[in-house]
């Protein structure tokens, strides 16, 4: 009973995509926004951390996960980041040269001023430690002509 409280409560902070929710010893629940889009997947180990969540969700999302209290599968990570970061996943700032102009757009600006800058010629080598999803490196080589660039990450994603 006390669950689905919870996650009546945690489905009215989804303002689109759906997030399943799986808890220790019951099956996964669905929780789907009014808009649609993704669905990430996490793991709640305990209620108590499933109320932290409902009662303080801006601190208790991340302790929890810090804790080891909320996992997300691997196999739900991309869907999870796809709900935040920009379509090159990166997470840091845009160049915003035109404030009317969309976080998406900006984000490839400042890709192409950072390309610009390097002043990419044919068979440049770049190596991009950290890469993470490698958005930078793509960008890289596209801007490059036949630019090499060499990713190096801890994830397998």
């Amino acid at each position: 009973m006390f669950d689905l409280i919870a996650f009546t409560i945690i489905r009215t902070f989804i303002a689109k995509d759906a997030l399943r929710i799986s808890l220790a010893d019951r099956p996964p629940v669905t929780l789907s926004g009014p808009a649609p889009g993704p669905q990430a997947s996490i793991h709640v180990h305990d209620r108590r951390t499933l109320w932290r969540l409902v009662m303080i969700p801006d601190l208790a999302f991340g302790e929890a996960y810090m804790d080891g209290r909320l996992t997300v599968p691997v196999d739900g990570l991309d869907s999870l980041v796809d709900t935040f970061l920009d379509p090159w996943r990166q997470y840091s700032y845009a160049y915003f040269h035109d404030p009317d102009e969309s976080l998406d757009t900006e984000q490839v600006n400042k890709l192409a001023r950072l390309a610009a800058k390097l002043d990419l010629k044919a068979g440049d080598n770049i190596l991009d430690m950290g890469c993470g999803w490698g958005g930078l490196g793509m960008a890289m080589a596209a801007c490059g002509r036949n630019t090499k660039v060499t990713g190096i990450t801890l994830p397998r994603h």
